[in-house]
């Protein structure tokens, strides 16, 4: 909400005041927020913690818009978040001659209470952004939601990152978003969200006997081929010849004393090769898998069974741990 100077607030104009900017400031709230340009009226993306931006576009550059803060309230200053290059009314940095701030506080005539700034237990945060447990706004713990409409219809993750003085605003199984440090270590616990939590390469892991994720590196590439033994070069020109029998695309995998023509790239039950020691896979006897196809030689999950959760960055379903 918006806060004004005790010695503004004591005014009686200045109160019947602060319920009409209160009024306005709900309509403009659910209102979407736009930017023109010599294209016309375009949306304009939210790139920081204040909830209302008062940027414009001038000849490719973007720039503050103080008319924006005027339409809001009176006193209510148009300032560039730090480290960012967009323009946000009220938020910290903001001069506040008449106490009137996007939530925090107005401390010597200016707001506080931005990204990373120290709080007192007494004190507030900017209105997007939460008290962490290390008393910084944004900071470890702290609640990174955004429960306005509007901003449900920007990249969520993008958005919700923006709260985090880490950068990352963790959405874990429980539903609560909360600002966390990336797992930057090999096998550090990434359970709390292990979609997301990985940092610096590593993926998540799901250890069957714990049934928790950790962060380790990735699995490393298929090894080479055999080499050429004898044996190895007689399968290799059989392979060939038969190669040369089946039509374009197809490839050609033993079959007792025989071969048969197979679609690798595309064949659910043997995917990337005629068999395991081919490279190949069987897309149907993947744990917890509905839904499944071969694509490009690759297993590629569509849906997974009920108990079971995907996880994209390694590409399986695991055990829902919730």
């Amino acid at each position: 909400m918006l806060l004004r100077s005790p010695k503004d607030a004591a005014a009686g104009a200045g109160a019947a005041a602060a319920g009409v900017v209160t009024v306005v400031l709900v309509a403009l709230l659910f209102a979407p927020q736009v930017v023109a340009n010599n294209n016309g009226v375009i949306p304009l993306p939210i790139y920081g913690y204040g909830r209302f931006p008062c940027t414009k576009e001038v000849d490719g550059c973007l720039k503050p818009d103080q008319s924006k803060c005027d339409a809001i309230a009176a006193g209510f200053e148009c300032v560039q978040q730090k480290n960012s290059t967009y323009f946000f009314c009220g938020i910290a940095g903001a001069a506040c001659p008449s106490g009137v701030c996007d939530g925090g506080q107005c401390v010597n005539g200016k707001c506080v209470g931005g990204l990373g700034d120290p709080v007192s237990p007494d004190g507030h945060c900017m209105s997007l952004l939460g008290l962490g447990t290390d008393h910084l706004c944004g900071g470890e713990w702290a609640s990174c939601a955004l429960p306005i409409r509007q901003y449900e219809l920007q990249p969520l993750n993008d958005q919700y990152n923006q709260l985090c003085v880490s950068n990352f605003c963790s959405r874990g199984a429980n539903g609560v978003n909360q600002c966390r440090e990336f797992v930057t270590q090999e096998g550090g616990d990434c359970t709390f969200d292990p979609e997301r939590a990985c940092a610096n390469g590593l993926v998540p892991t799901y250890n069957q006997e714990t049934h928790q994720f950790t962060c380790e590196k990735p699995p490393p590439p298929p090894s080479p081929p055999p080499p050429s033994y004898p044996s190895h070069r007689v399968r290799v020109r059989a392979r060939r010849k038969h190669d040369s029998r089946c039509p374009p695309s197809y490839t050609a995998c033993p079959l007792g004393d025989s071969y048969e023509c197979i679609d690798i790239l595309n064949n659910l039950e043997q995917c990337g090769g005629c068999n395991a020691d081919d490279g190949g896979v069987d897309c149907t006897t993947l744990r917890g898998v509905a839904g499944v196809g071969c694509v490009a030689g690759r297993c590629e999950i569509w849906t997974c069974e009920d108990g079971y959760d995907f996880v994209s960055p390694s590409g399986i379903c695991v055990p829902r741990t919730t």
